[in-house]
């Protein structure tokens, strides 16, 4: 509800989140769900597919940090 009633705080959010991200990209659907998805472009290597898992692990991390993340989830 909250961002809903406040579209440019959530772009502001959203945006914030984004630049902050390594792989993780944010945004919201036309139900305002926030939505959170990462790509792994190529091959599967045990090496490099276990670098994105971790900055996977990272940027998730960092979106739970963000103060707004839990007024905008609510």
């Amino acid at each position: 509800d909250y961002a809903k009633g406040n579209r440019g705080g959530l772009l502001e959010y959203l945006n914030a989140l984004n630049l902050g991200a390594s792989v993780a990209r944010y945004y919201v659907d036309k139900d305002y769900d926030l939505v959170i998805e990462s790509w792994y472009m190529g091959n599967y290597d045990r090496t490099m597919y276990g670098r994105f898992l971790e900055l996977c692990d990272s940027d998730f991390e960092k979106f739970l940090q963000v103060p707004e993340t839990e007024r905008f989830l609510k």
